[in-house]
């Protein structure tokens, strides 16, 4: 009787979390996702691990539409590829672990906490560049330009520039930068990637999303996205412009 009575807890608790799924998913736009055969595209990719997602574009891209975080890319060094992903102020800027970052990461689970958007240099494409934790994900170029929309709106910024905040670990590559969204339980590192790659027309399942690897089957899902590396995709990442194919190298 326990056994049953198990079995009908969980089948509940499966049945809450389907619905919930379901109630919060973010409509696409079929207009920008998938791209339709012969037009423009542009290959980006979702970098992941056991706790963090990231975006990682091609600065030629970026650069060439401008806005904000075409601008934060001159606090980098000339790099081919970007790293992009979005977090708590203090925690975000910080590695390792330790009692006071232990704290930290409580304190960003907080309704209404500070974040920041961190920028990473690559040298390479993102599945050249790591050996595993990687999905190419295919936009058309629209797609790719609303979500650059969607991210230079998320940088605070003054008279036009981003607002640059300091790293907090020695040596560290990246540069961060203040952003006008909040940080907390309710609005995660992972979902706030979901909520740019919907910008660009996918659907996405926020509930999912939380988590890195909801996220990531999320857009395997949605996209059929691949494992990123060379070997798998068989190609470099190139953006397609009307007919003819510009490398992003």
């Amino acid at each position: 009787m326990r056994s049953i009575t198990h079995v009908l807890v969980a089948l509940s608790l499966l049945v809450v979390l389907v619905a919930a799924a379901w109630a919060t998913t973010r409509p696409g736009d079929p207009s920008l996702f998938p791209a339709q055969p012969g037009t423009p595209r542009l290959d980006v990719f979702l970098s992941h691990n056991a706790y963090h997602t990231e975006l990682g574009l091609p600065t030629v891209f970026i650069r060439r539409q401008g806005g904000a975080a075409a601008a934060a890319l001159d606090d980098l060094p000339p790099s081919p590829w970007v790293l992009i992903g979005w977090g708590d102020s203090r925690f975000y800027r910080t590695s390792g672990w330790s009692l006071a970052r232990f704290r930290d990461g409580l304190h960003a689970l907080w309704p209404d906490n500070p974040s920041v958007i961190r920028l990473t240099p690559l040298d390479r494409e993102p599945d050249l560049a790591f050996k595993r934790g990687v999905l190419r994900v295919e936009l058309s170029e629209p797609g790719a330009e609303r979500l650059l929309e969607r991210l230079d709106h998320s940088f605070r910024t003054v008279r036009g520039r981003p607002v640059r905040v300091p790293a907090l670990q020695p040596g560290d590559p990246a540069a961060y930068f203040e952003s006008v969204e909040r940080f907390s339980i309710a609005r995660m590192c992972n979902d706030w990637v979901g909520a740019v790659l919907n910008a660009a027309g996918l659907p996405t399942t926020p509930i999912l999303d939380l988590a890195p690897q909801g996220l990531v089957w999320d857009v395997q899902l949605r996209t059929g996205a691949m494992a990123g590396s060379a070997g798998l995709s068989g190609r470099a990442p190139v953006l397609s412009w009307r007919g003819h194919r510009r490398g992003l190298g």
